[in-house]
């Protein structure tokens, strides 16, 4: 009778334990059901157990969810199973006594605002004693990918796609606590102009949606800032950027053999993931994929890459995805939480665990993880958000209290809630599920 007694105790503690809703699919989703931030909207959530090789949570793990930035998971393997450890800079090759042809590869760092490097930029300097010409024959980008919302033009996350960036493909807008400001690169200063009817606590900058225009107004001092605002690229206007930095003259071509040309390699290519990744950067994410095609195709043609990376590349990956761009802007992109499941523990099985953990967003620590899951000394969370109005995703490896690594992908899609009042629901399941 004893035995029996502390049996049913042991029971009765296991079912009232604040974690035991997180022991099953079944008791997750009675729990949930009774959430008032999860009552109108559309939510699924996979926890997997690498080392058990088995599932503790499949609810809704099938469903297809709009990803958000989550997708950049995708972009993240492409570029390690295609890049290599440094990014293609530049394609080039000599022809005759005194020309250069040379072919963009999509490198984004190209005179970048923020990433360091000259390589490319040396490269030109040290053949300004010749005739350079660009050719366009591998260029298939298109400036915007598909289902990219047009009345984003002025953010700084809608920078354009191209076969040769240059200094990010934006505008970069420093203002001090005085209202002085400055505009990089100093080519752009001729596409400033005063407005004063433009209303703004501060100051404001928009561009015109047309032209290079940049709208602006100083209503009030104090108040530093740093403004990014896409650049519209034309051929023209490329190469005036490009020949006012070198100063130099370089031309369009119509050369079209890339037979003998070599590749100039420009960057480590952890670094860009961890630039791309930890802030979410949309930009540096389209443009991994364009360098992969360069390197698969000899040509620059986002489309093409992704239906070769998913009929050739995920064969491990249940749900097949719709996949139509790099950075997660597009909400024709549908995944489930099992494919990026799935996707992280390939990532997981196959790279050491530094390598994934020091270039994803980092709980408490780095990246657009930085002020959540603060209360922990050491870090719990290593992966990935993902953010479009009225949706937000989290995928990603949790270590928990007794030391397990769960990978879990939670996704809700379509609340009317506040953001904040959705990610403080999902923090505290994923907080539950780190004390189990």
């Amino acid at each position: 009778m004893k035995t029996y007694s502390l049996i049913l105790l042991i029971l009765t503690l296991y079912a009232c334990s604040p974690t035991a809703y997180l022991k099953s699919t079944q008791s997750f989703e009675r729990k949930i059901n009774k959430k008032p931030e999860f009552a109108n909207n559309f939510n699924g959530f996979a926890v997997f157990n690498p080392q058990t090789g088995k599932y503790l949570i499949e609810y809704n793990a099938d469903r297809y969810f709009t990803p958000a930035s989550n997708t950049k998971l995708f972009t993240f393997f492409t570029g390690l199973s295609v890049l290599g450890d440094s990014i293609p800079g530049l394609r080039y090759k000599y022809t005759g006594k005194d020309s250069l042809i040379i072919w963009g590869t999509g490198d984004p760092t190209f005179l970048h605002h923020f990433i360091k490097t000259d390589t490319v930029f040396r490269f030109l300097q040290s053949n300004k004693d010749k005739n350079i010409f660009i050719s366009k024959s591998n260029d298939e980008t298109v400036f915007y990918g598909a289902g990219w919302s047009w009345d984003d033009y002025n953010e700084y996350y809608s920078a354009e796609n191209s076969a040769f960036p240059i200094y990010g493909n934006v505008h970069l807008i420093s203002i001090d606590t005085l209202g002085s400001f400055n505009i990089s690169p100093q080519y752009s200063m001729r596409f400033l102009k005063k407005d004063s009817t433009i209303r703004s606590k501060y100051h404001a900058f928009k561009r015109a949606f047309r032209n290079n225009q940049i709208n602006y107004n100083i209503v009030r001092t104090g108040k530093s800032d740093s403004i990014e605002i896409p650049i519209m690229f034309c051929d023209s206007l490329f190469l005036k950027l490009l020949n006012d930095t070198l100063k130099t003259t370089i031309q369009y071509t119509d050369y079209a053999d890339l037979a003998g040309s070599e590749i100039l390699y420009s960057y480590p290519s952890d670094s860009l993931y961890k630039k791309m990744l930890q802030p979410s950067d949309n930009f540096l994410a389209e443009q991994i994929i364009l360098m992969a095609s360069d390197l698969l195709f000899d040509t620059l043609n986002t489309s093409r890459t992704l239906r070769f990376v998913k009929d050739s590349l995920l064969n491990f990956i249940s749900n097949k995805p719709r996949w139509v761009d790099g950075s997660g802007l597009s909400r024709y992109n549908l995944f489930t939480p099992r494919s990026f499941v799935e996707l992280l523990n390939y990532l997981y099985t196959h790279y050491p665990t530094d390598k994934l953990f020091n270039v994803l967003a980092t709980g408490g620590k780095y990246g657009t993880m930085k002020h959540r899951f603060t209360q922990f000394e050491k870090p719990i969370f290593y992966g990935k958000t993902g953010t479009l109005s009225n949706n937000h995703n989290l995928s990603g490896y949790l270590i928990t209290k007794k030391g397990r690594i769960f990978i879990f992908s939670f996704m809700m899609n379509h609340y009317l809630n506040t953001h904040k009042k959705m990610q403080r629901a999902m923090d505290k399941i994923i907080t539950d599920l780190y004390k189990m």
